[in-house]
């Protein structure tokens, strides 16, 4: 594995009193790793790339990859061996079909991967690659013992037991259940039974503990998907907190007691069992800015360097806007994007504006789609590596009005994941409880008043030439507005 990074944080490892777990998060691109001890304190970290070869798309690949990069993240840690739990969460809907002896029959299909065949109206995100498999590689469908997830399949290789994740019985059709596997016509024994998040799933077996350093016997717990952990990462188990998880893509994530029906709003069941979790998708902001950042030659300029450039831009009539999508469907994407209103004076400083300012608007947009469905949103608490960034941070309270909290872990699937270990380890009496525990808020930014009426005038601005944009496609004629 290359390009691995590590950190640490400010307790010694040997100095920590309270119990340790250990948390990984399987992304899409790298294995995140970090262990916490039960005050909330990450005492070190580790981001482990996978080995990927350029050309190949990132839709399948060998399950091995995880193992070896998890493998990779412990071998990093100063004393593996005080490790009281691991907590494993991932990407989904991720698929791995593995024979009777427990090796894989084929590589994994990613969540990003499209070959599904579903069912109208049953909601599983799994069983539709499933139904791919059995139609298009049958024989693969027909050797294989059991289907995993990938954290499950991590979970399997350390502990030899079979299961799946979920919350809560609410959530696990979305997995699969009885009436799921039966729809689809599928044997319910190559479904491994539900594990609820904070439930063990097994302990480290001799082999596992000989390749990882775990001790034999270490529990292993079950989670949840990534953006479920990153709910609990960030005690956003309350109506009116609302976790914004950014990376390529970005989520608005908000805790509510009661679900919501809209074409722009996904509802699911919460990480704790009867709260909803109602989430509006930006699926490329963050791919967006690094698009901008590569086409202005500013590849290697820092971030905060481009957006101190970018915040000093005088806030006047005649910048430019630009448009990543010419409509607005369930999902804010860059596809068919434009900018409106350029001159020749403008540079890359107001095209970053312009830019910046379109996430932060699909982010406002998103926000009081939400809070028009009757669900209060009082505080963004973010996640992922953005939020590392003061001056965005500022920038984002001041377009969207709302206040901006940063946790002091900012990976908050891997704190969810020590949510779900010491709630196994019973240092308090459920997930709700434990998140309030470890959960700390470091830093806190509120919307600039002043600030906040230029963002909003700018605001309705966009959004009415954003509609009139939309209606000229439409029905096209001689005054289309660009």
């Amino acid at each position: 594995m290359a390009n691995i990074e590590t950190g640490s944080g400010s307790t010694n490892i040997s100095q920590a009193e309270q119990p340790i777990v250990c948390a990984a998060d399987l992304g899409t691109s790298s294995l995140k790793a970090g262990l916490i001890d039960a005050g909330g304190t990450l005492l070190e970290w580790v981001r482990v790339p996978f080995n990927i070869e350029n050309s190949k798309p990132l839709e399948t690949w060998p399950p091995e990859l995880w193992w070896n990069a998890f493998i990779s993240a412990l071998s990093s840690f100063s004393q593996p061996g005080k490790i009281a739990a691991v907590a494993i969460s991932g990407n989904g809907p991720t698929v791995v079909p593995l024979d009777a002896e427990g090796r894989p029959l084929s590589e994994a299909s990613l969540w990003i991967n499209k070959r599904d065949k579903g069912i109208s109206g049953e909601p599983s995100f799994f069983l539709p690659k499933v139904a791919w498999l059995a139609a298009h590689e049958n024989e693969v469908f027909e050797k294989t013992d059991v289907f995993l997830g990938c954290p499950e399949y991590l979970a399997f290789r350390l502990t030899g037991e079979k299961t799946a994740f979920t919350p809560s019985g609410e959530f696990s059709p979305y997995i699969w259940d009885t009436a799921g596997i039966n729809h689809y016509g599928f044997d319910s024994a190559k479904f491994p039974p539900l594990i609820k998040t904070g439930n063990l799933v097994g302990k480290v077996h001799a082999q596992a503990a000989g390749l990882s350093g775990l001790p034999a016997g270490t529990p292993v717990v079950a989670t949840g998907a990534d953006f479920l952990m990153s709910l609990l990462g960030t005690a956003v188990t309350l109506p009116g907190r609302t976790c914004d998880r950014t990376g390529t893509s970005e989520g608005i994530n908000c805790c509510s007691n009661h679900k919501i029906s809209h074409p722009r709003i996904r509802c699911l069941p919460h990480a704790v069992e009867g709260k909803y979790n109602i989430a509006g998708i930006l699926s490329s902001t963050g791919r967006i800015f690094e698009w901008f950042r590569g086409f202005s030659n500013q590849k290697n300029r820092s971030y905060y360097e481009m957006l101190e450039e970018i915040q000093m831009v005088n806030p006047t009539p005649d910048l430019p806007y630009f448009f990543p999508s010419l409509h607005r469907g369930a999902v804010w994407e860059f596809s068919g994007g434009v900018f409106t209103g350029l001159e020749a004076h403008h540079g890359a400083a107001e095209m970053g504006r312009a830019v910046v300012s379109s996430i932060g608007f699909g982010i406002r947009d998103l926000i009081e789609t939400i809070e028009g469905e009757g669900c209060v949103i009082d505080t963004l608490r973010v996640s992922g590596g953005q939020g590392r960034n003061s001056i965005w941070n500022q920038m984002k309270s001041d377009i969207t009005g709302k206040s901006i909290e940063v946790p002091r872990i900012i990976d908050a699937e891997l704190t969810g994941g020590a949510v779900a270990a010491f709630t196994y380890l019973k240092i308090e009496g459920s997930l709700t409880s434990v998140a309030e525990k470890i959960v700390k808020i470091d830093e806190k930014y509120e919307p600039d008043k002043k600030t906040h009426q230029i963002y909003s005038e700018e605001y309705e601005y966009y959004t009415f030439h954003c509609d009139r944009i939309i209606a000229a496609l439409a029905e096209p004629s001689a005054d289309t507005p660009f």
